[in-house]
């Protein structure tokens, strides 16, 4: 996917030129294998960064206020938008880019998944999958930490599905932050978070 266009006025000002060309791409690729009742994944993502804008809970690309925007050198020389932000309902993990950085952006990620049935027939269906993702920014201007590793995380679901009927799931992950998480500005470093989710889904 790409994003490739031009904002003639991104600030309210009239008497110069604040235009910004856009030009951002992002991507997924999935290889699935199945044998039985096991299945394996391999996927890899990218999403362009940028210097500036730097995502969903990041720095916008333009100054909010018109009066501070020739004040803000890197803003002004950033003529060129470049971050691709996924869409945030496509889900790849539970913490680092669902909760931490809000979507995949300025980032290319490696998960590899593990799925198997315990039990498969018409009338119930139980297992369970297990998924290791590692993030790496492309823009380490971007980050928090002014660096490129992000983090590794583990997660771990286990479901129950009566077919178009229920369907229970429980999941947790586990997120180890790398240094693009930490806090450059103070020196502090990022702290190890984990989460524990549950959905009951019934359908009619």
């Amino acid at each position: 996917a790409a994003v490739v266009g031009e904002m003639k006025f991104p600030q309210g000002l009239a008497q110069e030129d604040t235009s910004r060309d856009l030009l951002a791409f992002g991507g997924v690729l999935q290889l699935e294998l199945t044998h039985g009742r096991m299945g394996f994944g391999l996927e890899s993502g990218f999403a362009t960064g940028d210097e500036i804008a730097s995502g969903p809970y990041g720095t916008p690309f333009n100054e909010p206020d018109d009066g501070k925007f020739d004040s803000n050198s890197a803003k002004a020389a950033n003529k060129t938008i470049s971050n691709f932000v996924f869409d945030r309902d496509y889900h790849v993990d539970l913490l680092l880019y669902r909760q931490v950085l809000g979507a995949v952006t300025n980032s290319t990620y490696v998960k590899a998944n593990v799925l198997g049935h315990l039990l498969q027939n018409d009338e119930l269906v139980v297992g369970g999958d297990l998924s290791v993702l590692y993030g790496h920014a492309l823009e380490t201007k971007s980050t928090p930490g002014q660096a490129n590793s992000l983090g590794l995380e583990t997660d771990l679901r286990g479901f129950v599905v009566i077919p178009e009927k229920f369907r229970a799931d429980l999941e947790a992950g586990v997120l180890v932050p790398f240094s693009g998480l930490s806090n450059y500005a103070t020196g502090v470093d990022a702290q190890i978070s984990f989460t524990v989710q549950g959905r009951l889904t019934l359908m009619f």
